[in-house]
């Protein structure tokens, strides 16, 4: 959790695994996984699921309902208030004829340090 919390990207499981040893932490693969999965559930990590079909993981800062604007390259997010995503989503769904909508926001584009 500690790596997960110091860090402003999203990270693979096994980027976590590589950084985890080299802190003298040799866990296995699978405990990391593990891991993972318990604080998601917990609802202390978000996952994002690159195009690439990875999954990543990051500890949000913000304890409201919010989105994420992700670097496609590195990974850097930004973490994004929702109030508007939430505001167009709910009016999309009722206009489709649903209802307890929960939008998830990821906006993926390419950080300034990136494009370089």
């Amino acid at each position: 959790m500690d790596l997960l919390t110091s860090s402003d990207r999203f990270q693979s499981a096994q980027e976590l695994h590589t950084a985890l040893a080299r802190h003298g932490e040799p866990l296995a693969l699978s405990t990391v996984y593990r891991a993972l999965q318990h604080f998601v559930d917990s609802g202390d990590v978000h996952v994002f699921h690159a195009a690439n079909g990875e999954t990543l993981y990051r500890r949000c800062t913000r304890p409201d309902h919010h989105g994420h604007l992700i670097c496609r390259l590195c990974g850097k997010t930004e973490e994004l208030k929702a109030a508007t995503v939430d505001i167009w989503s709910a009016d999309l769904g009722r206009t489709l004829g649903f209802d307890e909508i929960s939008p998830v926001t990821e906006i993926v584009g390419t950080c300034q340090d990136c494009a370089v």
